[in-house]
């Protein structure tokens, strides 16, 4: 299933949205099965570097 983002993320790289699909620290993929007409939805959120839901489960624990 790893390979279904790869043409996706090549298109973006080639269309200079990002450097590298190296920044991508969070993928997540939903697969359905394919029909005619169907769509790709993409969601891309920039992080800041800053994580704090993360911190914050890991300090509960």
């Amino acid at each position: 299933m790893d390979n279904l983002p790869k043409a996706v993320f090549d298109a973006l790289t080639s269309a200079g949205f990002w450097l590298d699909d190296g920044q991508i620290d969070d993928m997540r993929v939903i697969r359905y099965q394919a029909i005619k007409g169907g769509m790709l939805l993409l969601v891309v959120t920039e992080t800041c570097g800053s994580l704090p839901m993360i911190t914050e489960l890991l300090e509960a624990a």
